[in-house]
């Protein structure tokens, strides 16, 4: 999170404006490895760990705040 918060002369208030950043480098999340030990995905990480309920993309968010 990265946020500033700029005064206002009226009243007292304020603005500030914040962005929130989640998986910046964009990394994958692997899921667990099979646990089968024959055929030919034996060992093999086949998904990623959150399989689409949650994106693991990367993301940004953008949100100000007026305080008075």
């Amino acid at each position: 999170s990265v946020f500033k918060t700029f005064p206002i002369p009226l009243h007292e208030s304020s603005l500030q404006v914040r962005v929130d950043a989640f998986n910046v480098f964009n990394h994958p999340a692997f899921g667990n490895p099979s646990t089968g030990l024959q055929g030919g995905n034996a060992g093999a990480i086949t998904n990623s760990r959150f399989s689409g309920l949650i994106p693991s993309a990367r993301q940004l968010q953008f949100s100000a705040r007026y305080a008075f």
